[in-house]
């Protein structure tokens, strides 16, 4: 049996499937989200910690591992990351996708944190964020037969410009080769004055 067939055969069947169908139509019209930036949700927490003048491999052994030991074993908590520098470490947890509700899991992972036992006195609070990912809107990219000193100027100029706009918090620039100072040394104006 062919579709038009069965569409003659069973009319009112169709005409109120056609009328669920519409009906459907404008709810959801009318009752989906529609934004011009999407809502972001934090896909990672960070716990920082403070410790004064301490060397990173004590951070390590002495802060950052009791962390991740603390944490590892959260349900919600994908993968544990730390990095460490003197007298401070940094634990990232990145979020399972399966997650509804991240400040229950950040208040899990508040609770442990606080329970840590054996931390030296001299850590400072721990603090715990969340890290929200941040899209980008726009890009621009800047061209030209110049030299790259008035590209980058310019850039600059341009970013400040779009600073000034209402609703823009943050611009910034990329592929840009850090400033460099190259002093040339003559070594006959050095002996000159006495500084070999």
């Amino acid at each position: 049996m062919s579709l038009p067939s069965f569409s003659v055969r069973n009319s009112v069947l169709v005409n109120m499937l056609m009328l669920v169908l519409l009906a459907a139509g404008f709810i959801f019209a009318f009752t989906l989200q529609r934004e011009m930036f999407p809502e972001s949700r934090p896909d990672k927490l960070l716990v920082a910690a403070v410790y004064p003048g301490v060397q990173p491999e004590d951070v390590e052994k002495t802060v950052a591992v009791k962390i991740e030991e603390a944490v590892r074993s959260l349900e919600g908590i994908e993968k544990v990351e730390s990095q460490i520098g003197e007298g401070i470490c940094f634990v990232t947890l990145t979020i399972e996708q399966g997650v509804n509700n991240v400040d229950v899991l950040m208040q899990e992972v508040r609770n442990e944190v606080d329970a840590i036992q054996d931390l030296p006195d001299d850590v400072e609070e721990i603090s715990l964020r969340k890290v929200v990912p941040q899209l980008p809107a726009i890009a621009l990219a800047i061209s030209g037969s110049t030299n790259e000193r008035k590209l980058k100027d310019e850039a600059k100029n341009i970013r400040d410009d779009l600073l000034t706009l209402p609703g823009v918090s943050k611009v910034e620039i990329n592929g840009t080769r850090i400033d460099e100072i190259y002093v040339d040394v003559i070594p006959d104006q050095l002996l000159k004055f006495d500084v070999l």
